[in-house]
């Protein structure tokens, strides 16, 4: 018997031998599918030789003795209804397996959901612990459902557990690596931590996957920031008190003095005044903050009473409330966790909105629309305002001040058009209009003596810049009350500013046709009309813009305009006016030659051969080529204009100007062209030399003949 080194020699031979006879049919197989032919011969001629030599070894005889009794008694391969499995019941065995994995998940996710939902309640209703219960049982029943692990891990933060949060987060992504959540609410246990660069590293990996949360992350970012900045004053502010700064220690004792109660208001006012003037810079602001001096004053009796009286206070007691306001304006300049942090303690929010939208006292008026207007210098500022007061509540009460006070700061005003660049702030004035804003414009328009030019023309440019919206604009233009505003101001103000200013307004407003502005357009046609010989070119523009937009809504306005001659008016000034001028009159007369014939009788007075319509035709403005074209066409359905147009070369212009991709040109050339050869057959002979039947036939395609 072989020994065993002997064996293992004689298998590790044979094992080479197989494994060279191996890379030999590899050779050769590869040499078989090569591209190079003589590479191809080669490797068949190898194929025969070793085909050759496998047939001239004789087949060994395998002795092996097979117990052919051996599986007798063994059963054949049968599914559950008795039949044979084949390779087409294997693979539906597999689809049915999958079927009830699927249904046996499904069941799992709903009764998880189940306990997702109880702990959402649970969260909503401040029991966290009962909500991490909740969600950790949902786990128990399904491992791989992330929103339960994100779910928990905000319901940590809540009780403080910031590092198992931040170990749900980091399990919930396993199950889902671009889950945002878990970054969120890992990212807010870091800040939680004070772990400042981790929370923001945190923050700015969502980006990584999804750059379209740049928005979101962005606010996550800044908060951190912010954040981390407060942090260090704070730092600061204790390192300045240990090494006794007494510019800090006096800030904290004057807060110290605050806490009494029981003092008259007169202490409350002189203290709050004391700290008004030694808060200089962030430091001293911080310092505020830190020795709760948000909380003294809001927590104080006498203060809280001032802030929650409706009606009049006596003289102290508005000294104490306009010194408070003038105070926390001070603290919160330049300090974002300041502007943060007043919003949040002692029900300040309310007591502000209560003394805002209710003091009938004007020092306590400013000195609120003094702090919104210092807030409203960030855009942090603006979104703290926003979120803790209102739009609605601010618009309103900025606008009821200027109305009903004299010598208004133009700060007021500017608060409004830093607001006015916030979506959100846009967005809650539309949901305020029908009932609150709306009306606060309407008396404004309506009360607008005491308002002073330098004031009233930014207010109404802020409205002109609310009504760019287009949904603001529909309703706005609903309100018969707002026309009638604005059509008061109009006919009572003098100021060319302010008129000038208005008309823009109105000519926004007008984009919407609504049937309130259908019952106002006989009386802003009657307003507009005198305005319209204004020599101030800017007013003289708008009024012809707007009257563009109303003078067709009804035959009245044309009337009106044919008796004061304004369509010979138009045809007088139209040289002489700016471009601007010219496509709004031009419109104008337009309209009103489109169906009034006393229109079409003064133009042709004043231009018995349209020799200035024709020689606006020459204008690159397209608009003023379109609306000149039109005109022409109308007034050439007076016979007499039409016989005298047949001296010049009308046809040959307006066919020139059929030559463009503007289809109001071409259109409204062809349109004239039409009702010339209409009104003269002279015209249809010179239309047929200029070869001009198949122009004519190609613009007017889709166009129907007034």
């Amino acid at each position: 018997m072989a020994s065993s080194d002997e064996q293992y020699r004689n298998e590790k031979a044979d094992l080479d031998k197989f494994l060279a006879s191996v890379n030999e049919l590899e050779s050769i197989v590869k040499g078989m599918g090569a591209e190079d032919e003589t590479t191809r011969i080669e490797a068949i001629k190898k194929a025969d030789e070793v085909i050759k030599k496998k047939e001239a070894v004789p087949t060994p005889v395998n002795r092996t003795f097979i117990n052919k009794d051996a599986y007798k008694n063994d059963q054949p391969n049968v599914r559950p209804g008795g039949a044979v499995q084949d390779q087409d019941g294997f693979l539906k065995g597999l689809e049915e397996d999958a079927m009830a994995r699927s249904q046996r998940r499904k069941e799992r996710t709903e009764k998880a959901t189940v306990w997702k939902d109880k702990g959402n309640d649970a969260f909503k209703a401040g029991d966290y612990n009962k909500a991490i219960e909740c969600y950790t049982t949902g786990m128990d029943i399904m491992k791989d459902y992330s929103a339960l692990f994100t779910n928990r891990a905000q319901a940590y933060i809540k009780i403080g557990e910031y590092d198992k949060a931040i170990a749900d987060c980091n399990f919930a992504f396993r199950i889902d690596q671009e889950c945002v959540k878990a970054y969120i609410h890992k990212g807010r246990a870091y800040l939680a931590k004070k772990e400042y660069d981790e929370a923001i590293k945190t923050y700015e990996e969502i980006l990584e996957f999804n750059p379209q949360k740049e928005k979101l992350v962005k606010e996550y970012v800044t908060t951190a920031r912010q954040a981390k900045e407060a942090d260090a004053a704070e730092e600061k502010v204790q390192q300045l008190f240990q090494e006794g700064n007494q510019e800090l220690k006096t800030v904290a004792e004057v807060l110290d003095k605050l806490k009494k109660d029981d003092q008259p208001s007169l202490y409350y006012s002189g203290g709050c005044r004391l700290l008004t003037s030694m808060l200089i810079d962030d430091v001293s602001r911080t310092v505020f903050r830190s020795q709760e001096g948000f909380q003294i004053l809001m927590e104080n009796t006498l203060i809280s009473k001032c802030f929650k009286t409706s009606g009049k206070l006596k003289k102290d007691e508005i000294d104490l409330c306009t010194t408070v306001l003038v105070l926390i304006t001070a603290v919160c300049k330049d300090n974002e966790e300041n502007q943060k942090t007043v919003w949040t303690v002692g029900g300040f929010t309310e007591k502000f909105c209560h003394v805002l939208e209710s003091s009938p006292h004007k020092d306590i008026q400013q000195a609120c629309l003094q702090l919104v207007f210092k807030f409203s210098q960030t855009e942090f500022g603006r979104k703290m305002i926003i979120t803790n007061v209102g739009s609605v509540k601010i618009l309103v009460a900025i606008l009821s001040y200027i109305r009903t006070h004299r010598n208004v700061s133009k700060d007021a005003v500017t608060t409004l058009d830093k607001f006015a660049r916030e979506k959100k702030f846009l967005r809650e004035i539309f949901d305020g209009l029908d009932d609150t804003v709306t009306p606060a414009i309407e008396r404004l328009l309506k009360e607008d003596k005491k308002i002073s030019a330098d004031i009233f023309v930014p207010c109404l440019s802020f409205i002109g810049t609310l009504a760019n919206e287009t949904a603001i604009r529909k309703k706005l233009s609903k309100s018969k009350g707002l026309w009638e505003g604005c059509v008061h101001v109009l006919s009572s103000r003098k100021d060319e500013s302010v008129i000038v200013t208005l008309l823009g307004l109105m000519m926004n407003l007008a984009l919407e046709i609504s049937e309130s502005l259908k019952e106002m357009a006989v009386t802003i046609t009657k307003a507009t009309l005198p305005l319209l010989k204004n020599s101030d070119s800017d007013l003289q523009e708008r009024g012809f813009g707007l009257l563009s937009r109303v003078v067709g809504l009804h035959n009245d306005c044309q009337e009106q305009a044919c008796e004061q001659h304004l369509p010979r008016y138009i045809t007088q000034i139209l040289p002489k006016s700016n471009i601007g001028c010219q496509r709004h009159a031009l419109k104008c007369l337009t309209i009103l030659t489109q169906s009034n014939k006393t229109a079409r009788q003064q133009v042709i007075e004043n231009d018995k051969d349209l020799s200035l319509l024709r020689e606006l035709l020459g204008n690159d403005d397209n608009i003023i080529v379109a609306n000149t074209a039109l005109c022409i066409g109308h007034c050439s359905e007076d016979p007499i204009v039409s016989s005298t147009l047949v001296q010049t070369d009308i046809i040959k212009q307006l066919l020139a100007k059929t030559d463009t991709v503007q289809s109001a040109i071409k259109e409204n050339c062809a349109i004239a062209v039409a009702k010339l050869v209409t009104t003269d057959k002279r015209h249809l002979a010179r239309l047929h030399d200029l070869h001009g039947m198949d122009i004519l036939h190609s613009c007017m395609k889709h166009v129907k003949l007034s």
